[in-house]
């Protein structure tokens, strides 16, 4: 499969190729919409109490199949076995956000994924246009490798997430943030989600996974405690932001052990981004032009001077 290389005129988050492709359009009937966020409430709390064993699915890897007995290692072996036991669920939680809520229709979709490895490229639909993966440890090579193996177009960028300037205006069908918002400071973390709803096509889904602060087993300090975590009240303030968001659905996963939010926003239709602070005519007018005056220098005598 040819590798996607460059975001030239014909590449799909360029401004040509965004006038063409057409976006995957979340309902906005208010009986659908209800329908989906009950669909979407049912199925994050099942996966929020999931801790059974789980079978492999799909072209990629199989998952681990040894949840079932995941328990009994993690008392054997302590962190090691909760360890192997979380990403395990973290794994299957993640490959059920791709698959159900990464668009299939038309000519594929055009995925941001911030954050995250190989693995999740197994679990986006085979007809997908492109998956950028930016992240400031993300192999290039590695990656864009195990695109090709996984079959889905792959281009690696190894910067910071919060830089997703490469992309032109709604022209990504879906953007996934696997755990990156949390370590962000409060202006880094607006500015990113400014930029997603920059990039993000009108009712397009921005899919999250978050660890989050507090709670969870005691052991959670030997896997790095609340380091990195996202504060609820973040996720809170994006249900009440009105007129950007048209549906915000998240939960609660691995609640009793390393609890994570697992979730779904909406970009509304109507969402317009607010205009940029023009700079006050008082303040351009307060200093009043300098004119600099040269003064004329005397142009020196040709030849030699008469003496009287």
């Amino acid at each position: 499969m040819p590798q996607a290389s460059a975001l030239s005129d014909s590449s799909p988050m360029s401004p040509t190729a965004t006038r063409t492709q057409s976006s995957h359009k979340y309902s906005t009937n208010h009986e659908h919409q209800v329908e989906e966020k009950q669909r979407m409430s049912s199925m994050l709390a099942e996966l929020s109490d999931m801790a059974v064993a789980t079978t492999s699915g799909g072209d990629g890897p199989g998952l681990p199949q040894a949840l079932a007995v995941g328990i009994p290692i993690a008392g054997a072996l302590g962190v090691l076995g909760l360890r192997f036991v979380l990403y395990s669920q973290l794994e299957y939680i993640t490959a059920a956000m791709l698959t159900q809520y990464v668009p299939r229709e038309g000519r594929g979709a055009v995925v941001l994924q911030c954050g995250g490895g190989t693995r999740e490229l197994y679990y986006y639909p085979k007809n997908c246009l492109q998956v950028t993966v930016v992240g400031e440890g993300v192999n290039k090579s590695l990656m864009e490798q195990a695109g090709m193996q996984a079959g889905v177009p792959t281009l690696a960028r190894p910067q910071s997430p919060t830089r997703l300037d490469f992309a032109a205006p709604s022209s990504v069908d879906a953007v996934v943030v696997l755990k990156q918002v949390g370590p962000m400071s409060a202006s880094q973390r607006e500015g990113f989600l400014q930029e997603v709803l920059r990039v993000l096509k009108p009712n397009c889904p921005l899919i999250f996974i978050e660890k989050l602060r507090g709670g969870g087993s005691p052991l959670r300090g030997f896997l790095g405690g609340d380091s990195g975590a996202l504060d609820v009240a973040v996720l809170e303030q994006l249900k009440q932001q009105s007129g950007v968001w048209s549906q915000v659905q998240w939960d609660t996963a691995l609640e009793g052990q390393d609890p994570h939010a697992v979730g779904v926003a909406i970009k509304s239709e109507t969402y317009r981004p607010s205009a940029a602070p023009r700079p006050s005519s008082s303040s351009s007018s307060s200093k009043p032009t300098e004119k600099v005056v040269k003064e004329k220098q005397p142009k020196p005598n040709k030849g030699f001077s008469k003496t009287p």
